[in-house]
């Protein structure tokens, strides 16, 4: 006893923190010391008699030690005349692990303590808010002092926070009000992003998907929002979520940037650098019941900065590509790097303490969600336009280059269609090659698919440039000729294309030449019911010419040239008698 009554006359030698009921929030480094202890092992009565090793507490630099280092706190405070007597202290660290407050009565008697952190359950908590809180009751006749403990992996920054109850109930206001907007447009996002991997069904979409339940999981662990759930109460799994949750954001970016970068960025050595951050992080993942307070907070924290530069790289690398969206993610990730080193920055001092410091990935976060947005519908565009190739594409003949059987009644019945209902004039022409089993047994097989490829492009040729040519098997070729002038176009345009076949030998050996059958529909004159069965009289139209047939044209529906008779104006106008004399 007689060296703490020795040690109180050093004691109160610190400033004292007058407070007054419309002041803002005063700062502990206007009046607190701090001071280590490297066992972690002292008691508070211990500690209250130290009158060595303290320190002026900073405001906006790191102070304190490391876990299993202890960092202790003393200050005093004083409320002027007529303010209340009630007041709060804010720790600015949602993820500190424990902190506690003693109130030091008379002869250095220590009460009961308030505990708060992550390793507390939140039921036990002075004050249910984001960050730790607790009460403090100040005299207006003598000074009251607290002693603070602190508990946690790393050195802290920034000065807690001393606060009237109007202005904690506005701070936290402001502040749960920017969390649930945040959290509100993050779900908006995850939920369209969801529906859109579920439509088109694309695995880059799906991976941006596990990226944004990765982040809001993590974000939701490190502002502290998860612990005022029923998890709160539940310190060990708390305490995990915070530990791991940046290790699944890590590995789960990777994932999504290895799947919307350029695959050919992806080299032997970065698809070993992604794999063995995943594998780095299902070890930690399972060795973590293993690992003390501090290797846990090393290594979780010591995966994130390499998940971060193993991406970083694949982005760097991905940008000589010249791709929008990979633009904008690395934009993304630049804005994420910066609101990721806003705390670390206010540690030193360079930022200083506030809702934008202290919540600086939340707002970094807030911004990258447009930008990804926008960067997966970039990506979802060049998807689509290299998907709508690949499905043109897949619609044409490998060896011709003509479209496929299939294309050939929808087409039909939609230019049936559209002859039918708006009167524009069509026809449908199937050619056959007549000779093509006689070249296949002169020459081969291989001479007989060129045979039938020129023939293909010797009809594609002839025809204009929005005709659509098919293939319907192997000897014959379907032409649709959709808005066309006249009957007497389309027998020109057939008999020019089977002239020109036969009489052109520049590709095939010996001489070969081309004979090709035609046979014409005209549309809207034919009045078959279904394109199938327009299709079965082509065939069975053809089949009935005979190969050595000098007659290589039919058609389907013989249309005869009709005089137009003159009006009757002109007739008036005939019988004119000057026009009669001038005859």
């Amino acid at each position: 006893m007689a060296v703490l009554v020795a040690a109180l006359p050093a004691w109160c030698a610190a400033a004292t923190l007058q407070l007054t009921v419309q002041g803002p929030a005063r700062s502990l480094a206007e009046g607190a010391e701090f001071r280590v202890d490297a066992t972690g092992q002292q008691s508070p009565q211990a500690v209250l008699a130290e009158t060595e090793g303290w320190q002026r507490l900073p405001d906006d630099e790191l102070f304190g030690a490391r876990w299993p280092a202890v960092t202790w706190v003393r200050f005093s405070v004083q409320v002027g005349a007529g303010s209340e007597a009630d007041w709060f202290l804010e720790l600015p660290h949602a993820t500190l692990m424990r902190a506690e407050v003693y109130r030091v009565g008379p002869e250095s008697r220590l009460g009961a303590p308030q505990a708060s952190g992550v390793l507390t359950p939140i039921s036990q908590w002075p004050v249910r808010a984001s960050l730790p809180v607790f009460q403090l009751h100040a005299d207006a006749q003598r000074a009251t002092t607290y002693l603070l403990r602190l508990e946690h992996p790393v050195t802290l920054g920034g000065a807690p926070l001393v606060r009237s109850p109007r202005d904690l109930l506005e701070s936290q206001g402001t502040a749960q009000l920017f969390i649930g907007a945040y959290f509100g447009l993050a779900l908006l996002a995850l939920l369209y992003v969801v529906v859109q991997a579920l439509v088109h069904r694309d695995g880059a979409l799906g991976w941006c998907s596990a990226y944004l339940v990765a982040m809001i999981l993590t974000l939701a662990c490190l502002s502290g929002l998860v612990h005022q759930t029923p998890i709160g109460e539940e310190p060990a799994l708390s305490a995990a979520l915070v530990m791991l949750s940046p290790v699944l954001f890590g590995a789960v970016g990777l994932g999504f940037l290895r799947s919307a970068v350029p695959q050919a960025v992806i080299g032997r050595l970065e698809r070993a650098l992604v794999w063995l951050c995943v594998v780095l992080a299902a070890l930690l993942t399972i060795a973590y019941p293993l690992l003390d307070l501090a290797e846990r907070w090393f290594l979780t924290r010591s995966f994130c900065a390499l998940s971060m530069l193993v991406g970083a790289g694949l982005l760097v690398r991905s940008l000589r590509w010249q791709l929008p969206h990979v633009r904008w993610l690395a934009a993304g990730q630049i804005v994420l790097g910066v609101g990721a080193a806003l705390p670390l920055l206010k540690s030193f001092g360079v930022v200083a303490s506030g809702l934008f410091s202290q919540y600086g990935l939340l707002f970094a976060s807030a911004i990258d969600l447009p930008l990804l947005l926008y960067a997966m519908s970039l990506l979802r565009r060049d998807h689509d336009v290299v998907s709508a190739r690949l499905r043109e594409a897949a619609q044409y003949d490998l060896v011709t280059g003509l479209l496929r059987p299939k294309e050939l009644l929808p087409r039909l019945a939609q230019m049936k269609f559209r002859s039918q209902r708006h009167g524009i004039r069509s026809a449908a022409v199937m050619f056959e090659v007549v000779n093509l089993r006689d070249i296949r047994l002169r020459q081969g097989a291989s001479i007989a698919e060129q045979a039938l490829l020129m023939a293909g492009r010797q009809v594609q040729q002839g025809m204009r440039a929005s005709d659509v040519v098919v293939r319907f098997n192997e000897q014959r070729v379907v032409a649709l000729l959709d808005g066309v002038a006249n009957p007497g176009e389309v027998l020109m345009i057939v008999h020019r294309i089977i002239h020109q076949a036969q009489h052109y030998t520049g590709e095939l050996p010996g001489a070969e030449t081309l004979q090709l059958h035609a046979v014409v529909a005209h549309l809207p004159e034919d009045r078959r019911d279904t394109p199938q069965a327009l299709v079965d009289a082509l065939v069975s139209h053809l089949g009935r010419m005979r190969p050595g047939s000098g007659a290589r044209l039919r058609q389907l529906t013989t249309i005869a040239p009709q005089r137009q008779r003159p009006r009757w104006w002109r007739r008036w106008l005939k019988t004119r008698p000057w026009e009669a004399g001038a005859e």
